[in-house]
């Protein structure tokens, strides 16, 4: 893998949360303070991002850093969103007592 594979990532990774979140590029690029071509030339795997753009898209579009360097990142999050409705649902079904034993479980799963 060489850095034009791992642009294209990145550029393919964020076309497709972006528009996930129905976001044009001129919004989104609006939403970060950049040009809409900055946006148009990352999603095109022409240039790289900078560590500051990387913070802004990832407040913009409420995603973890990791999921622009992942192919099909909408199913990650997918994927995510089925666990966090699952877990709640098993929840639900505990008393009180192992309620607070899961909390300390994710306490220290969480460190």
């Amino acid at each position: 893998m060489n850095s034009k594979d791992i642009q294209k990532i990145l550029g393919n990774s964020l076309k497709e949360l972006r528009e996930a979140k129905n976001l044009t590029q001129e919004k989104l690029a609006e939403r970060i303070g950049v040009e809409a071509g900055t946006i148009y030339r990352l999603e095109a795997g022409k240039n790289f991002i900078k560590s500051e753009t990387l913070a802004k898209l990832c407040d913009a579009l409420d995603v973890h850093p990791s999921l622009f360097f992942t192919a099909r990142p909408t199913m990650i999050l997918d994927n995510h969103a089925d666990s966090i409705k699952n877990i709640t649902r098993l929840l639900q079904t505990f008393p009180q007592d192992k309620l607070n034993d899961a909390y300390n479980i994710l306490k220290v799963l969480h460190k």
